[in-house]
């Protein structure tokens, strides 16, 4: 079982933070200004970073557990209103975010379904869809909105992030799409062997099984 909870108390402006956590669920702080930043840091058996833990799906050395010892970690931290137009803070599972081939994926995800929703509800309804087409696992999420404004400035703050977030995997998507078409056409070509292989066997197994009309035979089973 893993576990996140975060506190918030809120001074004019300005949000003092305080996350507890075990095993690899995170608390995740979303800006225009600063992206996607994680605040937590998973607890495993080895010290692997957020791109590395995708690939090799290191096991957990933490989580609570009724039937052993576990601990909770503890960041204490402020966000100020002078440095962040917006901000969200996010409460995720790790069927949110171990699915992807790069941790920038889910910050791409956040971002394009913020630039495609109407509305927090609306917002909600996308991110919740294009994750499920995504995890291969049971997902929670929760979403803190700091320095609440209206939604159509949400998206004017967030657009010039998700633009660069964009261009950053211009590449990666350029060469996943290839790749993508390419299995397609393997898999096509697959079908189409097997065709003209079931074809080559059909016309060639009436000439490979013309023994009997040309010698006589006998045939024994020997047994032990």
């Amino acid at each position: 079982m893993n576990i996140t909870k975060l506190l918030n108390i809120t001074t004019n402006d300005d949000y003092f933070i305080d996350v507890l956590w075990a095993g690899d669920s995170r608390i995740y702080l979303l800006t225009p200004e600063k992206g996607l930043i994680q605040i937590t840091k998973d607890h495993l058996t080895d010290d692997l970073d957020a791109q590395a833990n995708l690939t090799s799906d290191c096991p957990m050395n933490n989580v609570v557990s009724a039937q052993k010892e576990f601990y909770l970690d503890e960041i204490f931290f402020s966000v100020s209103g002078k440095s962040f137009t917006t901000g969200f803070l996010i409460a995720a599972t790790d069927g949110c975010f171990a699915y992807f081939d790069t941790p920038i994926q889910f910050e791409w995800l956040l971002l394009n379904t913020i630039q495609n929703a109407k509305s927090f509800e609306h917002w909600r309804e996308l991110l919740m869809r294009e994750l499920g087409k995504i995890t291969k696992d049971d997902m929670s999420m929760c979403v803190v909105s700091l320095f609440p404004i209206d939604y159509n400035k949400v998206t004017e703050n967030f657009s010039k992030r998700h633009q660069v977030i964009e261009k950053k995997l211009a590449d990666f998507e350029k060469i996943n799409k290839e790749l993508k078409e390419s299995i397609e056409k393997v898999a096509i070509l697959e079908n189409e062997k097997k065709t003209i292989i079931d074809g080559l066997w059909q016309n060639y197994k009436i000439e490979y099984n013309t023994l009997e009309p040309l010698i006589n035979k006998s045939k024994k089973r020997w047994q032990s």
